[in-house]
């Protein structure tokens, strides 16, 4: 990519002195009145993320889930060409930060923009894979092709759980040890709850006995066809842990039957 490397001498039938001005004004609405010239740049030494230069276009990489991703291509604001996202998905979104860099104080000297995506914002969840395309163009400029462009591509994975031991003996001797987790769903600690007392018989009740419960249950005394097919039925535990009576054959097939008579 040579054209950033030093000033390119376009074809444009434009004074230079309207390509200069074009070019200050570009630069400064982006730009302006902040270190290294970029409104919102973030330093170099607080950049601990994954970064991608020109040499990575079309690539795919990987991070974790909250790993900042940095974009730094080379640049040469004299042109009046500027990097700027083209596409992106809503996920991903764009830079939360951009700045550019000068190579050195020496003016038109090609320098570099830099783009920061964070991977983690909010609620929100990022995981999966997201594709970004990039412009080199000139703002005023439309209907004319970009002068470069460079894609990338993201794949965000959930964090790993960091390694946690569980308790030794003698934590919860007398009761039943419960992880604790995040909201990741990784295990942060351990508690000791109570041992649940197990579950009584199953008690029948009801004034016609027809009522199969924990305990004894008292009901109007409006005596049902039906509840005569109760007294050769089983009361006991079903599979979901509550008191029902259990559905034989025999009792569907009397229960049916006294219904229509009825």
């Amino acid at each position: 990519m040579d054209h950033r490397s030093s000033v390119r001498v376009a074809p444009l039938f434009v004074p230079a002195a309207l390509v200069m001005l074009l070019s200050s004004v570009a630069c400064s609405s982006s730009f302006a009145d902040a270190p290294n010239g970029g409104s919102n740049a973030t330093s170099e030494a607080d950049l601990t993320g994954l970064v991608l230069t020109d040499a990575d276009d079309g690539r795919t990489v990987s991070v974790t889930e909250g790993t900042d991703v940095v974009v730094r291509l080379q640049s040469n604001g004299s042109t009046g060409y500027q990097w700027a996202v083209a596409s992106t998905d809503r996920t991903f979104g764009y830079p939360y930060a951009e700045s550019y860099v000068d190579a050195s104080t020496t003016p038109g000297t090609a320098g570099a923009q830099r783009f920061v995506w964070r991977t983690k914002a909010g609620p929100l969840s990022m995981i999966g894979a997201h594709t970004v395309t990039m412009e080199y163009r000139r703002s005023w400029e439309t209907g004319v092709p970009p002068l470069d462009t460079f894609t990338f591509t993201v794949d965000i994975t959930g964090a790993a759980c960091p390694a946690l031991s569980p308790p030794g003996p003698g934590f919860c001797p007398d009761g039943e040890i419960v992880p604790r987790e995040d909201d990741a769903g990784c295990i942060t600690g351990y508690d000791c709850e109570a041992k649940r007392p197990p579950p009584g018989p199953c008690v029948v009740g009801g004034c016609s006995s027809e009522i199969c419960a924990d305990e004894p249950r008292a009901s109007a005394c409006v005596f049902m066809p039906e509840y005569a097919c109760y007294r050769t039925a089983t009361c006991e535990r079903q599979a979901d842990g509550q008191c029902g009576w259990t559905e034989t054959p025999e009792l569907v097939s009397c229960l049916v039957n006294e219904r229509r008579a009825d």
